[in-house]
């Protein structure tokens, strides 16, 4: 046990989200946030990432986060989720 570490150690794409426990992912944990979201009246929009811990009972959500950090002074939190994607997609969120 020791510190977080605030995304450090984070890979894209991670081997172990196959897509079965993609779509479980989905339906079980993503899915129902934005949906009770809108129903509550807001409405998400933008990029959600979700932390989370694999376990015997399935997956568990540990965190949700919306911040990428600042990727031109390298720091951490947004570069595994872009890994591999398409540069011209990026530009979308400037």
């Amino acid at each position: 046990v020791g510190p977080n570490t605030g995304g450090m150690g984070a890979y894209s794409p991670a081997p172990v989200l196959t897509p079965e426990l993609e779509a479980r992912v989905m339906e079980e944990i993503i899915w129902p946030t934005v949906k009770t979201m809108a129903a509550e009246g807001n409405p998400y929009s933008g990029v959600l990432y979700a932390g989370l811990m694999l376990t015997a009972q399935g997956p568990k959500l540990i965190e949700y986060n919306a911040r990428f950090g600042d990727l031109a002074r390298r720091k951490p939190r947004g570069q595994a989720p872009w890994q591999g994607t398409d540069s011209r997609r990026f530009s979308l969120l400037h």
